[in-house]
């Protein structure tokens, strides 16, 4: 197989897997908003929330993007150890995000598909500090959905 052959194959695989990130994350939107924040009465904790509807019940997947995929990169990993590579904590949901959280999914005996959702949500611990500022930690979410 050429070089150029090759880079094609590649550019062809990663587009297939983008276009099914994006469309897995517009499926699960359907049903459940992408979650777009974190939510603020976790007791200083970093929890992936949806604003809009005040509500915990929301899902983040390849190709999502803000502070909610933030929130979740930060457990991944400041509780789990997770190496998310380079760009570490950026609020995109790549590949690496996707591979960490199938981890800790599978750490914890659930489905490691590596989407975020309910079943995530009321399993895995979230970081925050004491006080706000003070020591970290590592805990699960109070708010179950």
């Amino acid at each position: 197989m050429t070089t150029a052959r090759r880079v094609l194959v590649m550019l062809l695989a990663a587009l297939t897997l983008i276009g099914g990130g994006i469309a897995t994350a517009g499926a699960a939107s359907a049903t459940s908003p992408q979650c777009n924040t974190y939510d603020a009465r976790e007791y200083n904790k970093l929890v992936p929330y949806y604003s809009g509807g005040a509500t915990a019940r929301c899902y983040l997947s390849s190709g999502s993007t803000g502070d909610g995929v933030k929130a979740l990169q930060t457990a991944l990993a400041l509780c789990y150890g997770q190496d998310l590579g380079p760009y570490g904590i950026d609020g995109v949901y790549g590949w690496r995000t996707v591979q960490a959280l199938k981890n800790v999914q599978a750490y914890h005996g659930i489905t490691a598909d590596g989407r975020y959702g309910p079943q995530t949500h009321n399993t895995i611990s979230f970081h925050g500090y004491g006080n706000g500022a003070g020591t970290p930690f590592c805990l699960p979410t109070i708010y179950k959905v």
